[in-house]
């Protein structure tokens, strides 16, 4: 039977790999987003016809409302759901208007909420419903100060708490979490991976993330529900791949 997937944020960078791998794989694949024209950017070779995309901007609840109904009428079960979507403010707070943080709170905590509740009857329906959920390292960490992240890092880390809670409201109904806290991710404009002078990486490939992706998907007596992952850099002692609490090294 062909497994169905919700990628929440899935037209660009991350979230585009992401859908492009399960289309490869045969999933029945629906998208979120603010965007539609990431379709034409799929390859020939890789079929669409098992593509559904819902133009919907987070911050907007109704649209959230109507791209949700929609959705609900067409999808009987979901397998796995991907929510990569995210905001790209980096300043500092006192440098943000207060339209574009009110957007980026209404999109980004407040809006993905409101469309979990709107599915967690199909989540609920479903059975075994599994998500991932792609946050920053900034979130679990007391680092990147320099960077000016409060701001996108507090909207990664309301996600993930709530998900978590989520995850422990409804696990008697099939309900699983895995939550990526990730690292810097390659710049989606070129497949350039930036190296440091003993040759490792300093940003994440996405090609690496959608290995790890299939590892994760396919391995059938694991249960992950948190992974930090930062690129092998000059700073980092061994690769940073961190499991439940158990640091693995993978040099």
């Amino acid at each position: 039977m062909i497994k169905t997937a919700i990628v929440i944020g899935g037209s660009k960078r991350l979230g585009f790999q992401i859908t492009r791998y399960l289309l490869k794989n045969h999933y029945q694949v629906f998208v979120l987003s603010r965007t539609e024209n990431f379709i034409s950017k799929i390859e020939r070779k890789i079929p669409i016809d098992n593509l559904t995309v819902y133009k919907m901007d987070l911050a907007d609840l109704e649209e959230v409302d109507f791209a949700t109904n929609k959705l609900l009428e067409n999808i009987q079960k979901v397998d796995l759901i991907f929510n990569i979507a995210g905001s790209e403010y980096l300043g500092k707070l006192e440098t943000i208007g207060f339209e574009e943080l009110t957007y980026i709170l209404d999109a980004y905590v407040r809006g993905n909420i409101f469309l979990y509740k709107k599915i967690l009857p199909l989540i609920k329906k479903s059975y075994d419903t599994h998500i991932f959920n792609f946050s920053t390292n900034w979130a679990i960490d007391k680092v990147g100060y320099e960077s000016g992240n409060s701001i996108f890092t507090t909207t990664k880390a309301a996600l993930s708490k709530f998900l978590d809670s989520l995850t422990s409201e409804y696990w008697k109904d099939g309900l699983s979490t895995t939550n990526f806290y990730l690292g810097a991710l390659q710049d989606s404009t070129n497949n350039i991976i930036s190296i440091d002078d003993r040759g490792d990486a300093i940003v994440i490939s996405y090609k690496d993330i959608i290995e790890l992706l299939n590892f994760l998907i396919k391995a059938k007596t694991l249960r992950i529900t948190d992974i930090t992952v930062l690129p092998k850099e000059k700073g980092c002692g061994k690769d940073s791949i961190h499991y439940n609490g158990i640091d693995y090294d993978t040099r």
